[in-house]
């Protein structure tokens, strides 16, 4: 296959390579949304969504994806059309972390859930991946799985509306 196949069928590089972050998420999202998160306590299930969470980040698509993502955003080329293409999936993967954890946790949207743990594990993940670690970080996601739930039975019994 050749340079110029490509672009006929993609358009440009950016098409090309936004292409290949959109399939790889697609992927990924299915996978997610059809794992169950399942457990009696908090504990279990904040447990299971950090393990949902674990897996979708040390997926090698994951990390080739975040690697075509960092390219195009230090590009100052970069076109606003990629921008608002990467700005719309973040945001639809943002909506779906909240959903998930909705359902798991029973609990009202608190997006500020769903960013401490997809945070921690997308940052345990790319550590992983930059220091070729084999490091599964069992200890630190654990601790943070402890605190976490914590902080969610403390608000369940207080009633308050959110973590912080």
């Amino acid at each position: 296959m050749t340079w110029g196949a490509i672009q006929h069928h993609f358009g440009s590089r950016e098409d090309l390579l936004l292409s290949v972050i959109e399939s790889n998420f697609s992927e990924l999202e299915s996978n997610v949304r059809n794992a169950a998160v399942v457990g009696g306590t908090t504990l279990e299930r904040v447990q299971a969504l950090a393990d949902l969470l674990w897996d979708y980040c040390s997926d090698v698509r994951f990390r080739v994806s975040i690697e075509i993502l960092l390219d195009l955003r230090r590009d100052p080329a970069g076109s606003d059309l990629v921008a608002q293409r990467l700005s719309d999936a973040n945001e639809s993967m943002g909506v779906m972390w909240d959903e998930i954890c909705v359902q798991a946790l029973d609990l009202p949207s608190d997006p500020t859930i769903a960013r401490i743990l997809f945070g921690a594990a997308r940052g345990f993940a790319l550590t992983r991946h930059m220091n070729a670690w084999r490091s599964s970080f069992t200890q630190e996601r654990a601790l943070l799985v402890q605190l976490l739930a914590g902080a969610i039975e403390h608000r369940t019994d207080k009633g308050v509306g959110s973590l912080l």
